[in-house]
């Protein structure tokens, strides 16, 4: 089981962060224009997959407009594509401090620490992207999953039951539908 849903994390992960990752098409634009054309081209270079230039014009952005919580998020991103986990945990709680009512940073905070082992740190940052955001498949998939990992059947069923009833992909559906079995016979005596 464990490798199975390690396997459904990593899935959750790459889904999580082609939806997290900063879009190009329409980036959304800081409260203060200070920095904001390294933002952008810091969001640009992250689309492209030059994730360490990306940290470059990112930190640029940021050293001009310190309040500029997008661009932390952006930078967490690029950090966390570059294996940087603990800089990515850094930026996603310094984008939460400066705007506490996103889900999204929330989410990108508990993939940073599920990929550092750090279960009930990423369960604790899900809960709360879950109280901002109300219902989101991938919060609730991940947040079972974790459990799972946990063999915490009693939270991981309902969340990965949610999950499937919110609607995933076809293929993230499978992995948890086959957790989720797995989980329901491990509870069952």
């Amino acid at each position: 089981m464990i490798r199975s849903s390690l396997l459904f994390v990593l899935i959750l992960v790459a889904a999580a962060l082609a939806a997290c990752a900063p879009a190009a098409a329409a980036p959304a634009v800081p409260t203060s224009t200070a920095g904001a054309e390294f933002y952008i081209q810091g969001l640009r270079l992250f689309n492209q997959g030059q994730f360490q230039q990306a940290v470059t014009e990112l930190s640029r952005a940021i050293t001009l407009n310190p309040q500029n919580a997008l661009a932390y998020y952006a930078r967490g991103n690029a950090y966390g594509m570059l294996g940087k986990l603990a800089e990515a945990i850094r930026d996603f709680k310094q984008a939460i401090i400066l705007n506490p009512k996103d889900d999204v940073s929330y989410f990108a905070l508990a993939i940073a620490y599920a990929n550092q082992g750090q279960r009930t740190d990423a369960i604790a940052a899900l809960d709360k992207a879950i109280a901002l955001a109300g219902s989101k498949a991938d919060y609730y998939g991940l947040r079972g999953t974790l459990y799972a990992e946990l063999n915490d059947s009693q939270h991981a069923i309902p969340d990965l039951e949610k999950a499937i009833a919110l609607g995933l992909t076809a293929d993230q559906k499978q992995k948890v539908d086959s957790l989720l079995q797995q989980m329901k016979s491990k509870a069952t005596p």
